[in-house]
Formats: C-alpha cells, sequence, structure tokens
C-alpha cells in the first residue's frame, strides 16, 4: 500500500516537472517575440544613439575651441557634462545589450528592469546635476554678446533642448514600463499553467 502511494505521488511529481518543462519551454519561445524583448532592442538602439552623441560632442567642442575663444569654464563644464554622460550612457548601453531574458528566470528578468529603471533615474539626476552649470554658463556667454537674435535663439534651443529631452526620457520610460508588464504578465501566464 505504500509503495502505491509513493509511485503515485512520485507520478504526480514527474507531471509537474513535466508541466514546468513544457511551461519553460513555451515561454522561451514567447519571449523570443515579446514585447519585452522587442522593447528592450529599441531601448538599447536608443542608449546607443545616445551614447553616440555624448562622444562626439566633445570632439566637436575641442575643433570648435580650436577656432573660436572659449571661456574655460563653459569648456570644462561641457567636457564634464559629455564626458559623464558618455560613460553613464555606455553603461547603460551595455547592460541593455549583454541583459539575455534567455539565461534568467522571469523573476530575475524582472528584477534587472527594475534596477534599469532606478538606474535611469540616477542616469537622469547626473544628467541634470552636471548640466545645470554648462546651462548657465551658455547662457551668461550668450548674454555678453548683447545680441538681441542671439540671445532668442539660445532660449529657443533651451526650450526646443529641453522639449526633445523630456520626450526621449518619456519614450524610454514607457518602453522600460512595457519590458515590465510584459514580465509581469508572463509570470502571471506561468504561474497559471503551473498550477492547472
Amino acid at each position: 500500500m505504500e509503495l502505491d502511494e509513493l509511485k503515485k505521488q512520485w507520478q504526480q511529481i514527474e507531471l509537474r516537472i513535466d508541466k514546468v518543462e513544457e511551461a519553460n519551454h513555451r515561454l522561451t519561445e514567447r519571449l523570443k517575440k515579446n514585447k519585452a524583448t522587442n522593447a528592450k532592442q529599441r531601448l538599447t538602439t536608443q542608449f546607443g544613439v545616445k551614447l553616440l552623441f555624448c562622444v562626439i560632442s566633445p570632439l566637436w567642442m575641442v575643433l570648435f575651441a580650436s577656432q573660436v575663444e572659449v571661456r574655460p569654464e563653459l569648456y570644462i563644464s561641457y567636457m564634464v557634462f559629455f564626458v559623464i554622460m558618455a560613460i553613464s550612457m555606455a553603461y547603460v548601453w551595455n547592460k541593455l545589450r549583454t541583459m539575455n531574458y534567455m539565461k534568467m528566470s522571469i523573476k530575475e528578468a524582472l528584477i534587472t528592469v527594475y534596477d534599469m529603471e532606478r538606474l535611469y533615474r540616477g542616469v537622469g539626476w547626473i544628467g541634470i546635476i552636471t548640466g545645470a552649470p554648462l546651462i548657465v554658463f551658455m547662457l551668461m556667454e550668450i548674454h555678453k554678446l548683447e545680441t538681441p537674435e542671439v540671445v532668442y535663439g539660445a532660449w529657443v534651443g533651451l526650450i526646443v533642448g529641453a522639449i526633445v529631452g523630456l520626450i526621449s526620457k518619456m519614450r524610454n520610460r514607457r518602453l522600460l514600463k512595457e519590458m515590465r508588464q510584459a514580465l509581469e504578465e508572463e509570470i502571471g501566464d506561468d504561474e497559471n499553467s503551473i498550477s492547472d
């Protein structure tokens, strides 16, 4: 009698293991086509473009400073901002690029996305802290020119740049949210299929 019960329990365990393996296989297939993977790829591309921009900008300033006299505080704040942002973007881009959902459980992937959201907020604060002095020095330099057209152009550029930056930030947050929601849906689907 006891042997029959053990066999029955063993068969139930094997059946549950088979269900888990089947769910993992289905999950792997879904992840290949999943919204989370697509959002991750788009986000990786966006951070790659930002990284490229942050790497090219200091080179442009070196070229510009060789042609026009640039005040040292403006030059230094410009270089500090873009070098720090390039390092930050490279770090985020590399984390996104090397994130492999196929080698993680869904919960691990979800934790990684939460970490990415936190990291993205931190990079935003780094940008604000290092960008504020740059903007102040640029506006001080532009106001010294006392040409209304240049001053108006600078303010318009600042406003347009802020709007473009906010749109980019909102798009990145939306993509991170899509990744998180897709992974949360996968967790819910897997828990439902395993309990069946």
